[in-house]
């Protein structure tokens, strides 16, 4: 169980530093590479990553975020370069329900996240803030 109270912590408090066009940018940067993007339909707040059509992770649009698949970690460095206030999480797998958060450190931040705080996967967090 990994828990990302202190990463969460830290990208929302570094998001007068992440432009969109800082976003946009690590999209271009990521393509770059041959790592596909696709958004949920009508929603920009998220990146989806993929290769080879297979999701390996997410990048926030509001807040400098990138959640990526273990197998896939060597990307972030291309973008902590340029980046270095990009807050990282790294998993094993998308799917896998090891994340929690302190919610009594960040309930002033966190809004109304429909999230069990204790255990939760990448895809929980990235499906309950895809409209925030």
């Amino acid at each position: 169980m990994e828990n990302i109270t202190e990463k969460i912590k830290s990208a929302l408090l570094h998001d007068g530093s992440w432009k969109f066009s800082d976003f946009y940018l690590n999209v271009e940067l990521l393509k770059n590479i041959d790592i596909q993007i696709s958004f949920w339909e009508d929603e920009e707040n998220w990146a989806t990553l993929l290769s080879n059509n297979i999701i390996i992770g997410y990048l926030w649009k509001e807040y400098p975020l990138l959640i990526i698949e273990k197998n896939y970690e060597n990307i972030v460095h291309l973008n902590k370069n340029q980046f270095p206030f990009l807050c990282t999480i790294i998993v094993e797998n998308l799917d896998d329900k090891n994340l929690k958060l302190d919610y009594n450190i960040l309930k002033n931040q966190l809004l109304d996240w429909e999230i069990n705080y204790n255990i939760f996967s990448a895809n929980d967090l990235w499906f309950n803030t895809n409209s925030i």
